[in-house]
């Protein structure tokens, strides 16, 4: 098992201080604090430090192939219909990794990690593997983005679309999620200071494809909103997908002012332009479960 620890230079809250360890992986940057735990498969937590009561919540649930019959380009159980199961992203081994630190005079400004699926998701998508690849910045520092990249989908028909469940929560620290209340504009959905934002289209191969996303209804016993990203039928491509969480406003302390963030930049998670003095690669690989 390999311990991580990472800090900005005199640990100032300028910069960006991260760890990983047996309970997963948390990072700081400013007033903003994330973890990302697998257990019960990829499950982002955040909150505002100064604040310190309220944690918002995104998790990856399940995936699952249907057929649009009403052409909308959305999932719902009412109209569509699932072809085989659906896979559980609970089911899969996960492995952090890909760390990449980016620092300016001796701060840590910028920060890459992937978390991989490993060994595929039994019985239908043996093959599949999914790779979370986040960033995060230290002049946005009250978001992550993060990228969906899907290689090894094994479709069961060709006039199919894939729907990714994700649940969307809030709570008080330490307390179990709540269903929050929800606001769904074009690109973003807001939960109370928490957001969800994405970018439309998706990427596979030299295509494109138009992201759909709709709510989905309570998650079981209420922990939580569902919500579905819906993308047409990409065959054998390696589908990459953009998005976006984080705190709608964030406190201030000592160096960092008031922020709202812009939920959706020009700058794409694939496409990073590096602009400081120095770059550090650490390495750090985890795998907490056998396969």
């Amino acid at each position: 098992m390999l311990m991580l620890s990472v800090q900005g230079a005199s640990g100032t809250p300028d910069g960006i201080e991260y760890s990983l360890g047996p309970q997963g992986f948390e990072v700081t940057a400013g007033v903003f604090a994330l973890s990302l735990t697998d257990e019960t498969g990829p499950h982002y937590n955040f909150y505002d430090r100064v604040e310190n009561e309220t944690e918002h919540h995104v998790m990856l649930l399940r995936a699952f192939e249907y057929v649009d019959d009403n052409q909308d380009g959305l999932y719902n159980a009412e109209n569509d219909s699932v072809v085989n199961p659906s896979i559980s992203f609970q089911t899969a081994s996960w492995s952090f990794g890909g760390f990449l630190t980016q620092e300016d005079e001796g701060v840590a400004v910028g920060l890459q990690f992937n978390l991989s699926s490993v060994g595929g998701f039994a019985p239908h998508q043996t093959e599949l593997r999914v790779v979370l690849q986040n960033q995060i910045q230290i002049h946005n520092q009250n978001a992550l983005r993060f990228g969906f990249v899907v290689d090894g989908w094994n479709w069961a028909r060709e006039d199919t679309n894939l729907a990714i469940v994700m649940a969307l929560g809030t709570g008080d620290r330490g307390q179990q999620m709540r269903r929050p209340e929800i606001t769904h504009q074009p690109k973003n959905i807001t939960f109370e200071n928490g957001f969800f934002a994405f970018d439309s289209p998706v990427f596979y191969g030299q295509n494109q494809a138009e992201l759909n996303v709709s709510l989905g209804g309570a998650v079981s016993q209420g922990e939580g909103e569902q919500i579905l990203l819906c993308v047409p039928y990409f065959g054998n491509n390696v589908l990459v997908c953009d998005t976006l969480i984080g705190l709608v406003q964030a406190s201030s302390i000592p160096s960092t002012t008031q922020t709202t963030t812009t939920l959706l930049g020009t700058d794409r998670l694939l496409l990073v332009s590096v602009g400081v003095s120095v770059v550090i690669v650490v390495v750090a690989l985890l795998q907490r479960k056998e396969e």
